[in-house]
């Protein structure tokens, strides 16, 4: 339950930093791209601990930094508002803005990670000649959930 701190990022903390923080819509595809980038390459990260330390503590670590997130969001309200130069981007972005997109950084760590250690230690605990309906089951949850969640209505 905890691990599911990263799943809601896009849902609870883009009206967060829109209307708390004060940042500008056009943020939002930033959090989006942040979230994927570090998504991608953290499945090399997660495999390796997974394969030589074991998933359940994948799950662990997995859950440990997603308790990290909301307290990421919740601290960025406490910065002064002002503008930080970054001269690889060429232009001044906002204090609270760079240490929110933290939080979308580690909700792409994490989701691929937890997806992965899921899968992997639900794998692991059932019994052998169950896995495939096992599997099965979870994937098929998997898709629902993520059918449910792109035709849910939006009430802006």
């Amino acid at each position: 339950m905890l691990g599911s701190l990263a799943y809601i990022g896009g849902v609870v903390f883009i009206p967060y930093a829109i209307k708390v923080l004060g940042l500008p819509e056009s943020v939002v595809g930033t959090f989006m791209v942040i979230s994927t980038c570090f998504s991608l390459p953290s499945n090399f990260l997660w495999s390796h601990i997974g394969d030589r330390y074991g998933n359940k503590l994948l799950l662990l670590i997995t859950t440990g930094i997603s308790l990290m997130i909301p307290l990421i969001a919740i601290v960025s309200y406490y910065l002064p508002p002002i503008g930080v130069e970054v001269p690889i981007l060429g232009s001044t972005f906002n204090l609270r803005g760079i240490v929110f997109m933290g939080a979308f950084a580690l909700g792409g760590l994490v989701m691929t990670g937890k997806f992965m250690g899921d899968s992997n230690y639900l794998l692991e605990i059932a019994p052998e000649e169950q896995r495939p309906s096992v599997s099965s089951v979870y994937e098929r949850n998997a898709i629902t959930d993520i059918g449910h969640s792109a035709f849910q209505r939006d009430d802006r």
